[in-house]
């Protein structure tokens, strides 16, 4: 039993961990460009390049903005390489790369 609860009570932390490094990156994102990592539905890994900083988003007029469905499973950014929104899977992020 005392097996089990070690199992939850470390998923918990990693969990807990995610929560925060996402709401880090969100942060980051509506402050500038941030380069991170996460798993694709596919499993390969992607590298992506995007922001949520106003400034660098394009303009988007009423109706596309009413017909984006919403998922809080997923998390949303703009992707600079690609010029598009894009997704993924909470659950599926990895990394925020470090600026050297």
């Amino acid at each position: 039993m005392i097996k089990i609860d070690e199992a939850k009570s470390e998923k918990k932390q990693i969990s807990e961990h995610k929560d925060k490094e996402l709401s880090r990156l969100r942060k980051l994102l509506k402050a500038g460009v941030v380069e991170f990592t996460y798993k694709k539905k596919d499993g390969s890994l992607r590298k992506a390049k995007g922001t949520l900083k106003k400034s660098l988003l394009p303009e988007l007029d009423n109706d596309e903005e009413n017909k984006r469905k919403t998922n809080d499973d997923c998390f949303v950014y703009y992707d600079l390489k690609r010029d598009d929104y894009r997704c993924f899977l909470k659950k599926n992020f990895i990394e925020i790369k470090d600026k050297k």
